[in-house]
């Protein structure tokens, strides 16, 4: 489970985790809350 902000980005076993171009976004490329669609 990863929370971006307090909210839920993305579930699953790791491996689906690190390909999640959501959490990718959030957590290595400086992403913005705005700019994020969680759920």
């Amino acid at each position: 489970m990863v929370l971006f902000n307090g909210e839920l980005l993305a579930s699953g076993n790791p491996k689906e985790i690190i390909k999640d171009q959501r959490v990718q976004t959030a957590y290595l490329g400086g992403l913005h809350r705005e700019s994020i669609k969680t759920g």
